[in-house]
């Protein structure tokens, strides 16, 4: 079954805070063009690189697959980088057309927004506050933004920042596609995903968690937790779970897993009174007696 998803992840909530992001403790001894000049235009090459990067380890701390950069995106999103920082606006999405990004037209979505604080240069610490801004999606009553960085069904982003050189304002665009053909037989999943974006609140259906100062690159193959046993597979919950910090002893969180919901796991730890916890994510043990294992 090859249907096309006419839709694209729209709606208001794509649209990132109504005003950028400023330290209490902005400098105020430094001009906005200066900062512009020497801490953000020239490295904008270093912060796109850098947003894709903590981009995929937001996605990787929720067992989602990594997004390619493919050339059709990317240009888009540059263009419509370009139009924001131009027009030193964001413009609701008025510029957006997914249709630019094909062949990546299967499922689409956008995000922008834009950014400023002049203590901040690192390319490194500006992505991951911007994704974090993102992530939490403030003020954003369907939480768009984070759903559509952590959408199962997109395959591709492009990502492009560019800098108003008035006022050092760093404009930034994310565009994500894939195909028809990579969405595939996924249509009803992927259509439920574009509903549930269009949503107010958030969904347990769809639990999700980031760590700012975590790297997936460090972390997904970090070290086994002392007794744990490696294993590769996927875990199917029988009951609503509650996760911990860590098993046997871990600090409770305020999330859980939905009933008979499956998540990847690679370890599971027996404590002493023979219950079984399976880590769901970089720092999330779930407590799963008699579960559903299929290895991968």
């Amino acid at each position: 079954m090859k249907k096309r998803i006419k839709f694209a992840v729209l709606a208001s909530a794509i649209l990132l805070l109504g005003t950028p992001v400023v330290s209490s403790n902005v400098m105020l001894d430094v001009s906005p063009v200066e900062t512009a000049q020497a801490a953000t235009n020239s490295q904008t090459e270093a912060v796109t690189k850098a947003i894709k990067t903590e981009l995929n380890n937001l996605r990787g701390q929720n067992n989602l697959g990594s997004l390619s950069g493919v050339y059709e995106l990317t240009k888009m999103a540059q263009s419509r980088a370009d139009h924001l920082a131009n027009i030193n606006s964001l413009d609701e999405h008025a510029g957006y057309n997914y249709q630019s990004g094909a062949p990546y037209v299967g499922v689409a979505g956008e995000n922008i927004g834009y950014w400023y604080n002049s203590r901040i240069t690192d390319p490194t610490e500006i992505a991951k506050q911007i994704i974090e801004d993102l992530y939490d999606d403030s003020g954003v009553a369907t939480y768009g933004h984070r759903k559509n960085m952590l959408n199962p069904y997109f395959k591709h982003v492009g990502v492009a920042v560019s800098v108003n050189p008035s006022n050092g304002y760093l404009f930034y665009a994310q565009d994500f596609g894939s195909t028809t053909t990579e969405v595939g037989d996924n249509y009803n999943g992927a259509k439920a995903y574009s509903d549930y974006t269009r949503m107010q609140g958030l969904s347990n259906q769809y639990p999700s968690t980031y760590h700012q100062t975590s790297s997936t690159t460090a972390n997904t193959n970090s070290g086994i937790f002392n007794g744990a046993k490696k294993i590769n597979s996927v875990v199917t919950t029988t009951a609503l779970t509650p996760l911990y910090s860590s098993p046997s002893g871990g600090k409770k969180s305020n999330r859980a897993l939905a009933p008979n919901s499956g998540w990847y796991t690679d370890q599971v730890f027996t404590d002493q009174y023979g219950n079984n916890w399976y880590r769901v994510s970089t720092s999330e043990w779930a407590p799963i007696n008699h579960a559903n294992i299929q290895n991968i």
